[in-house]
């Protein structure tokens, strides 16, 4: 992609003319044409980390949010402010060179260059009119997700236009050296800025989706060549990474120690640059091309969190003053809790101290290492974060003001009061958090509703066996849509139990991916079975504790019967939203006579006031005997209800626990079995159905409907005739 000796020249740093001037130029210019350009400040910069295997890192050269518009707009006018203002320069200049063109702006005494800072561009080669270069390297970098700065590198490693505040219509011909082959002059197609910009920009993405064969990734016996003149050799290089292949692809060459011992400077015969250049330019001003996170950014659900410390979990992120440092974990402290809140346009979140309402914040934008954490007032990239997931499940807090800039414990310290600070990324447990939630809902039995749509709930498909399929299903109460949550302050998780089948909630194989499924499980202690609860407004987010970023989401955005419930990555989408509701007792305990809706007054009653196991139940008119009153008592765990006789303290019993049509009702010794478990289920105003818990669809019915007094009650089949519905009376 780019020639030899416009890699040479960049060491002048001085105009560039084409390929076919290129010689002219050099023996022709005279001293005050050398004069008018701005070297690079090279000072400050070393090639001494540089790796010909990883010059740059993929996620630094994808990180395509890294400069808005403004943002670069900003950095083009800070390094080149077109201030030269020498219009015999530009005479000389374009009398001199005929092949190219210079921009001048305004009159021949009060004028100046136009640079890159200041210059448009239209389609082809057009200058003067359209884009501004920073909406173009914005826009190609959005377009083809690649790190702006990676381009603004690009257009100074190849024509010097980011500091030349002379540039000439040749350099931005070839802005990014596309199509410009070290043995024939560039090709035409690819002329213009915008072009240049775009075809570099999508080259560079191309290689980092699918790599390039010449340069292949973590591949033994690749060789890379010191200079297109085959006499200077060439050697081995392990290439790390597919950014590092994309530098290859466009610059075939590496430096040779020659080239990397001149810094800017001039090395041998057979020293090349344009890597080299790209390494040092990209580091003088942005940073180190490693500093990346080693992780995925992600989703959490905006909601209330402790951060506690990866290097010592006991300790958990606080503020003292205005003061960001670690205190003695306490999930009630409110110094201790942090509010997170995504901003979707940035994918940045803020972070608000509850007990304060500031944000954390970095003590500057200028971020660099050490720099201190505090809380302040939020509203500039300082008090914004980028949240990342580590291979090893914590989360990495990163500053939006610097990639690769991250939130740590100074110096690794494990204590309370030790000092938090920003530091470069690395794989340290000090840079590294988890989340604690606390107990977000009182333990209790619960249904699960959609808050696309509530009467859509998470029901138990088919049946109970360990594998049996989680899904939606219209809102129903019945033993498969209810869930009991027990919050576990060891792994600050709940445990999602059907108390009916005794199974839980589950996440397949525990492995967090998108559209991993959901099932019902024997209890496996596991990540698979606790789950994060995350209020948010009325609704919380279900979050997979195998792995930060996933929530219990539904596979359509129209729920309805049968969709099924799954995993994805935390979107904050509705979807992704349930509705909680605990469940209420139908009916208070306490003592009741049970009267039937056939209206004679028949109440349920024990035959003859026995007291036997095995005593017979029918109805009879109500006559307020003690064999006609029952103590009903509540059973919150499994929304059921024992009905005992206060003769006996026997209890209301389904004979032999099988839930058949016409099996007969009894009174027995109260154990805990499906028998002698009941549930109300609301028919209208004071009247239920009393439905048995070894089978809800059966219900307590007065034999053949008959309403004669001394008629048998047994099971039945609910069908929602009168003989089997019932009122309850208090006594």
């Amino acid at each position: 992609m780019s020639s030899f000796f416009l890699e040479i020249k960049t060491y002048f740093h001085k105009f560039r003319t084409l390929v076919f001037v290129l010689f002219l130029f050099f023996m022709t210019a005279t001293f005050s044409f050398f004069a008018t350009s701005n070297p690079i400040e090279s000072s400050a910069v070393s090639t001494a980390g540089f790796k010909p295997g990883n010059i740059i890192s993929d996620a630094v050269m994808a990180n395509y949010n890294s400069m808005t518009v403004a943002e670069i707009q900003a950095f083009l006018t800070s390094k080149n402010p077109c201030n030269n203002r020498d219009y015999n320069a530009y005479v000389q200049q374009s009398n001199q060179y005929l092949s190219v063109k210079w921009h001048w702006t305004g009159t021949p005494s009060n004028g100046h260059f136009v640079c890159i800072s200041e210059e448009r561009f239209g389609d082809g080669t057009v200058i003067g009119e359209g884009q501004t270069a920073a909406e173009i390297i914005y826009n190609a970098a959005q377009d083809n997700k690649i790190n702006p700065q990676v381009l603004l590198v690009l257009l100074e490693k190849e024509q010097s236009l980011i500091s030349d505040p002379i540039p000439h219509s040749g350099q931005y011909r070839a802005a990014t050296g596309y199509g410009c082959p070290d043995t024939a002059a560039c090709d035409s197609k690819y002329y213009g800025f915008k072009n240049q910009v775009y075809r570099a920009a999508e080259l560079f993405r191309y290689t980092l989706d699918n790599g390039y064969y010449a340069y292949p990734e973590k591949t033994h016996g690749v060789y890379v060549a010191y200079n297109p003149s085959s006499s200077c050799g060439r050697s081995e290089v392990y290439i790390e990474n597919r950014a590092t292949a994309a530098l290859y692809r466009y610059t075939p060459y590496q430096p040779n120690a020659a080239a990397l011992n001149a810094g800017f400077g001039m090395g041998d015969s057979c020293s090349a640059y344009g890597n080299r250049n790209f390494y040092l330019y990209f580091t003088q001003w942005f940073g180190s091309t490693q500093a990346a996170v080693d992780g995925e950014q992600i989703i959490i659900p905006d909601g209330e969190y402790s951060l506690s410390s990866g290097g010592a979990g006991e300790y958990n992120l606080s503020v003292s003053g205005s003061n960001a440092q670690l205190a003695t974990a306490n999930l009630d402290d409110r110094t201790q809790r942090w509010q997170f809140k995504r901003d979707v346009s940035t994918g940045y979140y803020t972070i608000n101290n509850v007990y304060n309402g500031r944000a954390l914040s970095a003590s500057s934008t200028e971020i660099s290492s050490g720099a201190n954490v505090q809380v302040s007032y939020a509203g500039s990239c300082a008090s914004q974060w980028k949240v990342y997931r580590t291979s090893d499940n914590y989360l990495v807090l990163e500053s939006a003001c610097s990639n690769g800039m991250v939130l740590g414990v100074e110096n690794g310290a494990s204590s309370h009061g030790a000092n938090v600070n920003i530091g470069v990324a690395g794989k340290i447990m000090s840079q590294k958090w988890s989340l604690r939630t606390g107990s977000t809902l009182d333990d209790g039995l619960y249904v699960i509703n959609s808050a696309v749509n509530p009467q859509k709930s998470l029901d138990i498909i088919g049946g109970y066996q360990n594998g049996q399929n989680i899904a939606l299903f219209t809102l129903n109460k019945r033993v498969n849509q209810l869930w009991y949550f027990e919050y576990d302050r060891y792994s600050d998780a709940y445990l999602i139990k059907n108390p009916y089948s005794g199974k839980y909630l589950d996440l397949n194989t525990a492995v967090a991916k998108s559209g991993q499924n959901v099932q019902l499980w024997s209890q496996s202690n596991s990540c698979a079975q606790k789950w994060k609860v995350i209020p948010s407004g009325e609704n919380y987010n279900l979050v997979s504790t195998c792995a930060y970023g996933f929530s219990l989401d539904i596979a359509s955005s129209s729920p309805a019967d049968n969709v099924n419930v799954q995993l994805d990555k935390t979107s904050n989408s509705d979807k992704q939203k349930w509705n909680i509701s605990k469940i209420q007792p139908a009916l208070e305990s306490g003592n009741y006579s049970i009267e039937s809706e056939t209206g004679e007054r028949l109440v349920i009653d024990i035959d003859h006031a026995s007291t036997a196991n095995g005593a017979n139940i029918l109805v009879w008119a109500n006559n307020k005997a003690s064999n006609q009153i029952w103590r009903v008592e509540y059973d919150s765990y499994l929304d059921t209800y024992s009905f005992r006789s206060i003769i006996s303290n026997n209890s209301l019993d389904l004979n032999t626990a099988v839930a058949s049509n016409g099996q007969n009702i009894q009174t027995w010794s109260s154990n805990t079995s499906c028998a002698q478990r009941w549930r109300l289920v609301k028919e209208g105003a004071d009247l239920y159905s009393i439905r048995s818990y070894c089978d809800e669809f059966k219900t307590i019915d007065i034999y053949g409907g008959y309403t004669q007094l001394g008629t048998n009650i047994i099971l039945w089949a609910y069908n929602g005739q009168s003989n089997q519905k019932w009122s309850f009376t208090a006594q």
